[in-house]
């Protein structure tokens, strides 16, 4: 029997899994940060004029948002986070984080441009949190009687009053 002629293929290196990453270069990142932050500061918005009898071009900044930001860069809001878990993307993206978290503590300040939704998107984009600080003095006995909880209970209610 003749011997066949077997093609030998050539072993290719297996992909990591998921999607290639969109980015490969900081500098490239970096540069259409920038634009989205130049277009936000220098949005135009087209009004009606009664004095001028049509429609006038006024400079509008819009806010900095990171789901604006990640669809600059054609992606949605949580690949962009990813991409900050990339040492090499990391201060890139750190930095424009802190740009438009810097952006929404500034609009929480002023009374204009105050919305309760900049407080949803600091708590749940930035990690800011609500704090409530309780303060506990004096002893716990948690092998109390019914009786010696009731005294503790009259006693704390006796000081509050007297405080009052």
């Amino acid at each position: 029997m003749a011997e066949q002629d077997i093609p030998i293929t050539q072993v290719q290196p297996k992909h990591a899994g998921g999607r290639p990453k969109l980015y490969t270069s900081v500098d490239e990142v970096a540069e259409i940060i920038e634009e989205y932050f130049d277009y936000c500061d220098n949005r135009i918005q087209h009004i009606y004029s009664a004095k001028a009898d049509g429609v006038i071009e006024v400079i509008n900044p819009a806010p900095y948002t990171m789901s604006g930001l990640a669809v600059k860069l054609g992606m949605d809001r949580r690949s962009l986070l990813n991409y900050s878990k990339d040492e090499q993307f990391f201060p890139t993206i750190k930095a424009a984080r802190d740009k438009v978290e810097a952006d929404i503590e500034e609009r929480m300040n002023d009374k204009q441009t105050f919305t309760p939704g900049l407080i949803f998107n600091a708590k749940n984009n930035f990690g800011w949190v609500d704090q409530t600080k309780v303060e506990h003095s004096g002893e716990i006995n948690r092998n109390a009687t019914e009786e010696e909880l009731d005294a503790i209970i009259e006693r704390s209610t006796n000081k509050a009053s007297k405080d009052t």
